[in-house]
């Protein structure tokens, strides 16, 4: 497996991770809200982004009734939300055109808002999506505009993020002292956040760029690490990726 489908898995699973995917229950708690208010909209968008994490097509129709009610309401935060999940359900169904085009209004009006936090996680989906375009130099972009904007709002979790986007572009690049440097960066930052399944994609992409630099006993010394991360989350799925991707060095 190359490092650029590597990143692929890690951001559709690191997504499933984070997910709210108790769409019965978010559907009765939209029952508490009046039909035209924020609240209302902000569940039509968690029922729509549990939906985008199944990779079902209702993601679409939640969505475009939380951008409806925005619309009526004059929320434009609720608007950029709808086109945030649009943009996530056409990237995940490899439609990245169509994924680019939501994305970036998304981005506009989160802009406008000035949600920094937004900005640096929309920007980063758009340098996902550059990367299914196979449009490295904008993929480049995008992450290295999401770790910035991630940086003036002291966002670590996302700065973490961008450094493996902005990583495993160098590392495709055959770039691999420069790649090192920022997947080490996220290691740091998600050592500190105990969060073992990104911290395991670090050490399997620090682990490839010691193979690059033909460091090979320190190569497989993160690979272990990378192992030991994903037994203690019983993740077998992970395995099977890591253990295909070693057969391949």
């Amino acid at each position: 497996m190359s490092s650029k489908l590597l990143l692929l898995f890690f951001v559709f699973h690191l997504s499933l991770f984070s997910a709210e995917n108790n769409i019965d229950s978010l559907k009765k708690h939209l029952k508490d809200f009046p039909t035209e208010d924020t609240s209302a909209v902000q569940t039509l968008n968690k029922i729509s982004l549990a939906y985008m994490h199944k990779a079902n097509d209702s993601c679409l129709l939640y969505a475009d009734k939380a951008i409806a009610l925005s619309k009526k309401i004059n929320y434009t935060a609720g608007i950029a939300d709808g086109y945030d999940r649009k943009g996530g359900f056409y990237n995940g169904k490899g439609e990245y055109k169509t994924a680019l085009h939501y994305s970036i209004e998304g981005y506009k009006l989160f802009e406008k808002l000035n949600n920094k936090r937004a900005m640096s996680n929309l920007m980063n989906s758009i340098g996902n999506t550059y990367l299914g375009l196979e449009n490295n130099e904008k993929a480049l972009e995008s992450y290295l505009k999401s770790y910035e904007i991630a940086a003036q709002d002291s966002s670590k979790y996302m700065m973490a993020i961008s450094s493996i986007g902005i990583g495993n572009i160098y590392l495709d690049r055959k770039e691999a002292a420069k790649a090192i440097d920022y997947f080490k960066r996220s290691k740091i930052i998600f050592e500190k956040q105990k969060a073992l399944y990104p911290l395991s994609i670090c050490y399997t992409l620090i682990g490839n760029c010691l193979v690059e630099l033909e460091r090979y006993d320190e190569a497989f010394e993160n690979f272990d690490k990378a192992v030991i991360q994903l037994k203690e989350l019983d993740n077998s799925y992970g395995m099977l990726v890591l253990m295909r991707l070693l057969r391949r060095l």
